[in-house]
């Protein structure tokens, strides 16, 4: 949770529809780096009278993944 500093949950579905039928779509942990509402647009047509909201969090990008972990050579 410390490089966690983004914790936002924005909504999918259209303000007009309310419903006890809430869907919380989360992105894995190599998406930060992604439109998570754009990313999520077909559950909202799916759950067609649910409201939808997409989480977005300070997880990881695949560009961190590879620069901090994977590609960088052995003693640098």
């Amino acid at each position: 949770m410390e490089r966690c500093q983004v914790l936002d949950l924005n909504r999918v579905s259209e303000p007009n529809i309310n419903s006890k039928h809430v869907v919380i779509c989360i992105a894995g942990f190599l998406s930060e780096d992604i439109d998570k509402t754009e990313e999520w647009q077909n559950v909202k047509l799916w759950f067609k009278h649910a409201q939808v909201y997409a989480l977005t969090w300070t997880s990881c990008a695949m560009r961190d993944f590879f620069d901090q972990y994977s590609l960088k050579k052995e003693g640098k």
